[in-house]
């Protein structure tokens, strides 16, 4: 059984003068600039399920808007995308999409130079990031994850959820830098507040606004091989993002998300991105399409500072 789900979307065109994200992507699993998959897979959701429905609604928005970027003067035409699909998942049988995940993402750490990973929820970035592991072999790997949760929830026996992703991959990925950005007061408790101490950079939004802290994560990224983000978005302020699995108040604004990614999207060792948590059907798709942009905004900034000289693995 194949892990990939081909893509489906339009791709007519009615004004010749405008050349839009859908008319330059690639049905096609070859090497590339940057590869996306979607995720479908939300049963490990503790919360309201729903984002297994993101990738089709961030792909509608994403492949309408333009090519072109004014800020960087940067076209998007230029570089070859491809869209390898959706991985075919399971929502009664976790391994199964667990396997799956693996699979998928092996292949496409190896044909492209970055790969965004549209989600579904925080779970599948353990399988994820276990690939990029064995796809890298050396270390030590960093993970950049904006979140307002730990997300190192200690479950029952025979229990999981998207909540204790982070845990797991601590618990089996020993050579790994991991950072935090925009963790909230009152969303996580004291027991894991003081557990992620122990091994996890962590910043809470207050303290993003008081000091500048790129730098100070640049740093700590520095010796890493390679380096993979993943986006919660319930990073983002509720008042803006309501489609979201856990809305969370006081969180870091629309534009702040993207300023930081801007900066770390200059580093040389970006390999990954996913996106995840976002739930459509709670907000008619004005996630996703915040989603879409923020995408963009990631390719730019990657093609432009952080790809010289990049080879496909």
């Amino acid at each position: 059984m194949d892990v990939f789900i081909e893509p489906v979307y339009d791709i007519s065109k009615i004004d010749e003068n405008e050349i839009k994200i859908k008319h330059i992507i690639r049905k096609s699993r070859e090497d590339c600039d940057v590869a996306i998959l979607g995720v479908p897979y939300d049963s490990l959701t503790f919360g309201r399920p729903g984002s297994r429905y993101a990738p089709k609604y961030i792909r509608e928005y994403l492949y309408s808007l333009n090519t072109y970027s004014h800020y960087e003067n940067l076209d998007l035409a230029s570089f070859k995308i491809c869209d390898f699909g959706d991985i075919n998942v399971s929502h009664t049988d976790h391994e199964f999409t667990i396997n799956h995940i693996f699979k998928a993402t092996y292949e496409i750490y190896k044909k492209s130079k970055l790969a965004i990973l549209l989600g579904g929820d925080h779970s599948i970035t353990f399988p994820s990031f276990l690939s990029l592991k064995e796809n890298i072999k050396e270390g030590p790997l960093g993970l950049l994850i904006f979140d307002a949760h730990h997300d190192i929830r200690e479950t029952k026996e025979n229990y999981d959820t998207s909540g204790s992703f982070l845990r797991k991959i601590m618990d089996k990925v020993n050579n790994i830098k991991v950072a935090q950005l925009g963790i909230r007061d009152f969303y996580n408790s004291k027991y894991y507040a003081l557990k992620a101490k122990e091994k996890i950079k962590f910043y809470i939004v207050e303290e993003i606004r008081e000091r500048s802290v790129v730098k100070e994560i640049k740093e700590f990224f520095e010796d890493v091989k390679v380096l993979y983000i993943s986006i919660d978005f319930d990073v983002i302020d509720a008042h803006y993002i309501k489609g979201v699995n856990s809305l969370s108040f006081n969180g870091l604004y629309p534009h702040e998300v993207i300023n930081l990614l801007y900066e770390f999207l200059k580093i040389k060792n970006v390999k990954v991105i996913d996106i995840v948590e976002i739930n459509p059907i709670l907000d008619e798709g004005y996630s996703s399409k915040f989603a879409a942009y923020v995408i963009l905004k990631c390719m730019t900034s990657f093609l432009k500072y952080a790809n010289n000289n990049r080879q496909y693995k």
